[in-house]
């Protein structure tokens, strides 16, 4: 009778069909907690990957099917998807652990009384994980740091190596005595890719609270600055009314000399109205008097009648990273050539913004493939210098904009657009 129910033809198509639905619901699975390439190979190769993964027979002490399986599937979203190789490296192997625990215990111990409905059984299961996933996953706009990673993957080292170890190292003897406890280690493999999950949302919270501290003392900076410079600006309101006193009853060989003196000093004063938004006003406010700390010369051109319609540590990010990157550049070049151009504009629901300088003839910048063309940092201080333009692109990606960065006759630039 086992036979008849294997080999029918309407049992073989609902095999088929509950296999194609499994291997759709782990890839959909999957997206949800790391993006996947927009090739159309890439989609197919992990939906092949994923079709294949949760349908493989499991056996323990089976050495044919589990380890090719499993590179199969790990190796397919180092290639398939994007992002560090420890995020790749974390998330596959934290999706291996439940997947393959779950078809250890299903056919090893749960085969027999539901042979003729193992495949409804592993469509059922992922079904549980992508709801699993979408209740408990992490918001997508929220990057782990390199160490968060670090330490997610460590934690996936347990329950994935119990999996590999019950299925690779268990002998036929010990089975018989110890099924018992093979079942509970499974089951709590199962239960851990929960709080796996919980802990990436946990990191994902906290690196989210690090950026707004740090965009927060940001913004208390430079709104320190701008009324440090209004101060100065009423205090020099409050004593022109002395110095045309004073002008007043001065010989007329020494007025010229006085109004000179007097001119030389108001240069202290910036300009505080570059545009309509009031927050771009206080970042350049800041930066203009860096640079010109600097000897840099500053051009800029903007097009912004009114407030942008970004949050202010989002215009903070954009802007004094930017700057910053670019008077950080210039500071190595002979000062006569020390020169930031800054155009932005705000039209039709796309704001633009474009930041130039020239590079050192002997300077070298290092294209990172793996990052959608970025360019890593040269400084020798790799952990703590290049996360201004990470920040950059955090915020460009959650807008859905775009952010490129060119070199061309010995001068940088930094480019981005976003849709409004």
């Amino acid at each position: 009778m086992t036979t008849e129910i294997e080999f029918s033809v309407p049992f073989l198509i609902f095999e088929a069909v509950c296999m194609i639905i499994s291997g759709g619901v782990l890839y959909v699975t999957v997206g949800k907690l790391i993006e996947i390439r927009k090739h159309w190979w890439a989609k197919l190769l992990l939906w092949i990957a994923c079709t294949i993964a949760p349908n493989m027979i499991i056996f323990l002490s089976d050495w044919a099917n589990l380890p090719p399986t499993f590179l199969l599937f790990l190796g397919t979203i180092f290639v398939c998807c994007e992002g560090s190789s420890l995020k790749k490296l974390a998330i596959g192997t934290m999706m291996a652990s439940a997947v393959f625990s779950f078809s250890a215990l299903l056919d090893e111990f749960l085969a027999m009384p539901f042979l003729k409905y193992k495949s409804a059984f592993r469509t059922f299961f992922e079904l549980v994980l992508y709801g699993t996933v979408c209740l408990f996953r992490p918001e997508r706009d929220n990057e782990l740091t390199p160490g968060m990673w670090k330490l997610l993957l460590l934690l996936n080292l347990t329950p994935i190596g119990i999996v590999l170890t019950l299925v690779l190292g268990t002998s036929d003897n010990r089975y018989n005595s110890q099924e018992g406890q093979y079942m509970v280690l499974l089951f709590l493999v199962l239960f851990s890719f929960v709080g796996l999950l919980w802990t990436t949302v946990v990191l994902s919270r906290q690196r989210k609270l690090e950026q707004q501290s740090m965009y927060a003392e940001m913004n208390r900076k430079y709104y320190e600055s701008m009324e440090q410079q209004h101060f100065e600006i009423r205090r020099l309101r409050h004593d022109m009314a002395n110095h045309l006193q004073t002008l007043s009853v001065l010989p007329e060989r020494e007025k010229n000399e006085y109004i000179q003196n007097l001119l030389d000093s108001m240069t202290v004063i910036r300009n505080l109205h570059y545009c309509g938004d009031s927050t771009i006003n206080a970042v350049l406010t800041v930066k203009a008097s860096a640079m010109e700390e600097f000897g840099i010369k500053f051009f800029y051109k903007l097009d912004i009648p009114t407030e942008l319609p970004l949050s202010k540590t989002a215009i903070c990010t954009l802007f004094a990273n930017a700057l910053d990157n670019a008077i950080e550049a210039c500071k190595q070049l002979p000062k006569e050539t020390r020169v930031i151009t800054l155009e932005s504009r705000m039209q039709k629901g796309m704001f633009v913004l474009s930041v130039k300088n020239p590079l050192s003839k002997d300077s070298t910048l290092i294209q990172d493939n793996k990052q959608k063309g970025m360019f890593v940092t040269t400084k020798a201080d790799v952990k703590n210098h290049g996360i201004g333009l990470k920040s950059m692109e955090d915020v460009v990606r959650q807008k859905e904009g775009k952010m490129e960065l060119h070199v061309q006759k010995g001068e940088f630039e930094l480019f981005l657009f976003i849709y409004i």
